[in-house]
């Protein structure tokens, strides 16, 4: 009987399909297997947990139904605390598994850019915005379609561990590869955002999940 060779090739032999034979793929498994597809090789990489995160601002006053905030996208032209990133997609030699999403509203004074706050919307007195819905373009691929933010809300978050839960758990492993761009597109209801005098209000986006990353010791 001819035997099926399910060694995983990488410079330290480790066989990792084989150790979770008939088993879910890991996370890092995933993100290391869908990257040889791209030439990318994150064998070597060290394992990591990655957030990124970006905020853009929302004007005061109404703010029409509709209207679009695409996160990540210019990030470049952005920097610390608004977002994390240098650009909007990963650097070379690092990969993440997006596995949680969350958005927030922060408070900054205008005059000094000190951060004031950064709260759920419904801590914010938003609550209006849990109506709103996301999608995520990873490349050219819409890798997540509409959903609904209310899936933030502990009630409707089957996944939370606490009764103010304000994160969105995936069902799926969505891989992010290095140096491909990625949006995050939220388009929200209407909503009123009250002035606040000498601050300016911000969106957040968060990204989480189990990831890889440069490790110069094993890459050089």
């Amino acid at each position: 009987m001819r035997r099926l060779n399910l060694r995983t090739p990488s410079k330290n032999g480790a066989n990792m399909l084989n150790n979770n034979l008939g088993k879910t793929p890991t996370p890092q498994q995933v993100l290391t297997q869908k990257g040889k597809r791209f030439g990318n090789n994150l064998d070597d990489g060290q394992g990591s947990s990655v957030i990124a995160y970006d905020h853009l601002q929302i004007a005061t006053g109404l703010n029409q139904q509709g209207t679009e905030f695409r996160f990540f996208e210019n990030a470049a032209n952005r920097a610390f605390p608004f977002t994390n990133l240098m650009e909007g997609r990963l650097p070379v030699a690092e990969g993440m598994v997006l596995k949680r999403i969350w958005f927030t509203m922060m408070s900054v004074v205008a005059a000094t850019g000190e951060i004031l706050d950064e709260q759920t919307f419904a801590a914010y007195g938003l609550p209006g915005l849990y109506k709103s819905d996301f999608t995520f373009m990873n490349g050219n691929s819409r890798v997540i379609k509409p959903t609904p933010l209310s899936k933030q809300k502990a009630q409707w978050n089957w996944k939370g561990w606490n009764a103010t839960s304000d994160i969105i758990h995936l069902d799926t492993d969505i891989t992010l590869q290095p140096l491909i761009e990625f949006v995050c597109s939220l388009r929200i209801p209407t909503v009123t955002v009250p002035a606040v005098a000498g601050h300016t209000q911000w969106l957040g986006c968060y990204i989480e999940g189990p990831g890889a990353i440069l490790n110069p010791r094993t890459n050089y």
